[in-house]
């Protein structure tokens, strides 16, 4: 059974189609079944799937970590919600290069089918042509969803850039 609070933040999402980015390396909550455990394990190996394809620029295997309907927030733009939208918005510029991404849970709460992940992300560009590296940083909050099949896909990714987290 969904707890009320876990029910009141789905409810929050689906009423304002938030969502969020990022994901799990770190899975802070102790385990309490074999399959909260399967879950989580599922989880984190999404995330570092996002961000190696995120890395590679592999638009196709970053965009496999969404379901088809999936809604993302950046910042204080507009909603970018679903596939076509999702590909437009992630397609690799020939103006930089991503050299490092990383995802750092600090919560991840899993009931039944949905899950709900919110941490830290981390990474680094540089321009095309040139050396330096600039880091970029910031919050992110993920819905994941199980599909049908099994998988653990991101159906609200929400994010917001800042500083370095402490």
């Amino acid at each position: 059974m969904m707890s009320i609070g876990l029910a009141a933040l789905l409810l929050s999402f689906g009423q304002v189609g938030l969502s969020a980015k990022g994901a799990a390396d770190s899975l802070t909550a102790t385990p309490t079944t074999d399959t909260e455990t399967a879950a989580r394990s599922a989880i984190a190996a999404q995330a570092r799937a996002f961000s190696a394809a995120y890395v590679a620029g592999d638009l196709d295997a970053l965009l496999d970590i969404y379901t088809d309907d999936a809604v993302a927030i950046a910042g204080a733009r507009d909603p970018i919600i679903g596939r076509e939208a999702l590909a437009a918005y992630w397609q690799p510029s020939d103006r930089f290069e991503v050299v490092r991404h990383e995802t750092v849970t600090h919560g991840l709460d899993i009931e039944g089918d949905i899950a709900i992940d919110h941490g830290i992300y981390r990474g680094a560009t540089r321009a095309t042509g040139s050396e330096e590296v600039q880091a970029f940083s910031g919050r992110y909050v993920i819905v994941w969803k199980r599909g049908e099949d099994g998988v653990w896909r991101m159906s609200h990714d929400m994010w917001a850039a800042h500083d370095e987290p402490r």
